[in-house]
C-alpha cells in the first residue's frame, strides 16, 4: 500500500479513536467521521500528516476544530505487512473540542498514546453542562480518570477557577 495512503489512513484511524471519546473516554458508535481542512500535508520521511487551516474533525455530537492538527506515528513492520500507529497529536490555535455537554477549549491541545493522556495548555476551560474549570494547563489520563488543572491565568492572581452549579 502507498505510504501516502497509509499515512492518510493512520491519520483518519488516530481521529476516529480521539473523537469517539465521550468526553474523551466513552465509545460513542460506528457513525462516520468527517475531516476538513484548507490542506493536508503527508511527510514520510517525519512521519507525519498535517491538517491546515480551518481543521474540523468530527463523529457523531463529538468535534475538534483547531487552526493545525499534526498528527505524529511510527512504522511497524511484520513478515506480511507495514502497519502505522500513532505516537501523539497536536492541535495548535483556537482549539476546541466538543462532546455531548462537555466542552473544552485552549490555544494548543497535546494527546500522547503511551499515556493516553490529553493536555490543554494556553488559558485552557472546560465546561461541563455549566460547570467551569480554568487554568493555563488542564491534562487528563484517559485509563486513570484523573484531571490535574495548572496555574491559572485568565484573572492574573495565578489559581485555578472552578465553577459549580449546584441542583436547586
Amino acid at each position: 500500500m502507498n505510504i501516502f495512503i497509509r499515512s492518510t489512513l493512520c491519520a483518519v484511524f488516530f481521529l476516529c479513536c480521539l473523537i469517539i471519546l465521550h468526553p474523551f473516554s466513552q465509545c460513542m458508535g460506528a457513525d462516520p467521521i468527517s475531516i476538513n481542512a484548507q490542506r493536508m500535508l503527508s511527510t514520510e520521511a517525519k512521519n507525519t500528516v498535517i491538517f491546515m487551516g480551518d481543521v474540523d474533525a468530527r463523529q457523531g455530537d463529538t468535534a475538534i476544530t483547531c487552526d493545525e492538527m499534526t498528527v505524529y506515528y511510527k512504522e511497524k513492520t511484520n513478515s506480511d505487512d507495514t502497519t502505522s500507529q500513532v505516537e501523539k497529536m497536536i492541535c495548535i490555535g483556537n482549539v476546541q473540542a466538543t462532546s455531548g455537554n462537555f466542552l473544552g477549549i485552549s490555544k494548543k491541545m497535546e494527546y500522547y498514546a503511551a499515556e493516553r493522556k490529553i493536555r490543554l495548555i494556553g488559558n485552557a476551560k472546560a465546561w461541563k453542562g455549566n460547570d467551569l474549570v480554568q487554568g493555563e494547563i488542564i491534562s487528563h489520563f484517559l485509563d486513570k480518570g484523573v484531571s490535574t488543572v495548572e496555574k491559572g491565568s485568565a484573572s492574573g492572581d495565578g489559581k485555578v477557577h472552578v465553577i459549580i452549579n449546584q441542583d436547586k
